[in-house]
């Protein structure tokens, strides 16, 4: 594998997602590389026109969304220096908030970036819509010119020969 510099980690917040905040913090220390979080939300982009909000509450909004993924992080990193990882020096943690689709916005994220490596969460879930229509992690692989990390949830039923 070539030198990692960035790693993109796109969170939900869920606990499958802080299983990979945690495995993005472990991989960029290891190969000294930058931790880029991600966090999409489903307001809508800050040039969306809302007579109703004002852009001190857009931008209130967006702070606290912010505030939300640094405190995840945070977590994460409590948890990984308890299991003897050194701590993680916070000039290599970036933070970004988007809004729109998940997919397309890690893509973007990514390519912005120019990270090395997505590190994603699944949730594993297997509903026919998810089947018809492919879930996150599905779409990110088969677009993200990096490479990607997929971190299955606890107790996925993982098919074995």
């Amino acid at each position: 594998m070539s030198k990692l510099k960035r790693i993109l980690c796109p969170t939900d917040l869920s606990e499958n997602s802080q299983k990979a905040v945690a495995m993005t913090l472990s991989m960029a220390l290891k190969y000294e590389a930058g931790a880029f979080f991600l966090y999409v939300t489903d307001r809508p982009a800050r040039n969306t026109y809302d007579k109703n909000v004002t852009a001190n509450q857009e931008m209130d909004a967006i702070d606290e969304d912010e505030r939300v993924i640094r405190e995840d992080v945070a977590r994460a990193i409590q948890l990984l220096v308890k299991d003897g990882e050194e701590e993680f020096p916070s000039d290599r943690l970036m933070y970004r908030v988007a809004s729109g689709n998940v997919a397309d916005a890690i893509i973007q994220a990514s390519e912005d970036a120019q990270v090395e490596m997505i590190v994603m969460g699944s949730h594993g879930r297997t509903s026919i819509k998810e089947f018809l229509l492919g879930s996150v992690a599905e779409r990110v692989l088969k677009k993200a010119t990096c490479n990607v990390m997929v971190v299955k949830p606890d107790g996925f039923p993982y098919l074995r020969d």
